[in-house]
């Protein structure tokens, strides 16, 4: 039986779904840090491939790794339960199919995070694509953010979805966290089942009680990106776009953030423009009719209820996917996407148009 390090000063919390294929060079980047007080926490969220073996030949081999096998449930569910399993003061996401960019940093880490009132640190990245890279990275030199500055600044972008402004990204995966900032989470068992947004949501929560952070230009880790830049169209995405609303309504409600009502109004146009590309996307990836079946269900979401009596009430915006919503009709949003068919109509140019005109 191996002894468990009862409080390492650093836990790496790994969902593990179907990575067999980048799995080890994921945990060896970790095993081949200098620093070497950390925990490992390989959570399988009900993989069907060679994950869970890979997952238990490390664990038997080291001790500061464990293993964890549990339901499918998507990766916010994951990560809390990682948190709920973790021992160490700070707490770090790794995706199982990155790895970390060198044997430093994990040291690096540490000593930049010596200034105990740091609340979350941020890193720079690297992109890894399928015959390139390159870096991400917020800042140019080391800063630090106070709370009045964040909740003034770079919370209002979190709580709509949109950080192209912001120093501060929505990623939970270049960032380190003080353990006690997790408390308000909700169980794992009654989490909600997210498949997409999981990172912003997941923040929304950490970063409620921040008081502090520090952003470093030090490149310590590589994300791959192996859509080469599109993305599977997903039949729930607004389902988890619902969830990830009501999250985000709930912050503006009880911050004390200024100008709500601006915020109010881009979180519903968002989730107007999203539900409109949502639409035209699907008609490029399934059959017609069921595409209007599940417009039709979305249309009694509640999020998109709500986005929808706002305009009714409270907007005079008269944007093509704004009169859509206003309308309701399942029928016209197909029409509209099938006619749009040969436009561009990615949802990232919508936000860009969106946060120019607001």
């Amino acid at each position: 039986m191996k002894d468990k390090q009862r409080h390492p000063w650093l836990s790496v919390v790994i969902p593990v779904y179907n990575a067999a294929a980048f799995l080890p060079k994921c945990i060896n980047s970790i095993l081949r840090q200098n620093y070497s007080d950390f925990e490992v926490l390989l959570i399988d969220d009900g993989s069907t491939d060679q994950s869970s073996d890979i997952c238990v030949s490390f664990s038997r081999e080291d001790p500061r790794i464990h293993y964890f096998r549990k339901n499918n449930r998507g990766p916010f569910q994951t990560r809390v339960f990682g948190i709920e399993h973790a021992q160490g003061q700070y707490i770090t996401f790794c995706d199982a199919d990155d790895f970390y960019a060198n044997e430093r940093a994990f040291q690096t880490i540490y000593e930049k995070l010596q200034d105990i009132s740091i609340d979350v640190m941020q890193f720079a990245h690297r992109i890894r694509y399928i015959h390139l890279s390159r870096k991400i990275d917020a800042v140019k030199k080391e800063i630090c953010i106070d709370r009045a500055s964040f909740i003034k600044q770079e919370y209002p972008l979190f709580l709509c979805s949109s950080s192209d402004s912001a120093q501060l990204t929505l990623n939970v995966w270049n960032k380190v966290y003080k353990k006690e900032l997790f408390d308000n989470l909700p169980p794992s068992e009654t989490a909600p089942c997210l498949f997409w947004g999981d990172d912003l949501v997941m923040n929304l929560i950490a970063l409620e009680t921040v008081e502090a952070i520090k952003i470093i230009p030090d490149v310590l880790y590589v994300y791959r990106d192996l859509t080469g830049g599109t993305t599977k169209y997903s039949k729930n995405e607004m389902k988890d776009l619902n969830l990830i609303k009501d999250y985000q309504r709930s912050f503006i409600n009880r911050m004390a953030i200024e100008d709500k009502a601006a915020l109010i109004e881009k979180l519903h146009c968002e989730t107007a423009c999203w539900f409109a590309v949502w639409v035209k996307e699907g008609i490029h990836s399934i059959d017609e009719a069921e595409m209007t079946t599940l417009t039709e269900e979305t249309l009694l979401l509640p999020s998109i209820q709500e986005a929808r009596q706002f305009f009714q009430r409270e907007s005079k915006l008269k944007w093509e996917q704004i009169e859509l919503l206003r309308r309701a009709s399942a029928q016209e949003y197909i029409e509209w996407a099938k006619k749009g068919q040969d436009k561009k109509s990615g949802l990232k140019d919508v936000i860009k148009r969106l946060y120019k005109t607001i």
